[in-house]
């Protein structure tokens, strides 16, 4: 088993599920400015950075899963359940929804093959 408890990967799970959903929030909010009849570059721009910081916490999020299932193996599964309906969600809007999507997709969950964490 890994190193954290039944209730600290409890408080993981929530912060987590809590970093998908306010993903969620914010790209809704940028797809919703980009609708927007004061649309232009600036904004655009604006939206970018945000994108980029989305992109960059979401990449964490991937780095974490990949470190929690190095150390708790197939006790992992359960956990991961928990956040597959957000994982599936993100994986589902980042070819709708995403302004990059390559980006967003790569920067996620590179849960292939990686060489091990020693």
């Amino acid at each position: 088993m890994g190193c954290l408890n039944d209730s600290q990967m409890g408080d993981l799970v929530r912060i987590m599920l809590k970093s998908f959903q306010e993903h969620f929030e914010r790209q809704g909010e940028r797809n919703s400015k980009r609708a927007d009849e004061d649309y232009d570059a600036d904004v655009e721009e604006q939206l970018e950075e945000e994108d980029d910081e989305d992109v960059y916490v979401l990449s964490k999020l991937g780095d974490l899963l990949h470190a929690l299932f190095s150390t708790h193996k197939e006790a992992m599964v359960p956990v991961f359940d928990q956040l597959l309906p957000s994982v599936v969600k993100l994986l589902v809007r980042t070819f709708v929804f995403c302004k990059r999507p390559t980006a967003c997709a790569n920067s996620l969950l590179t849960l292939g093959p990686r060489p091990p964490l020693d």
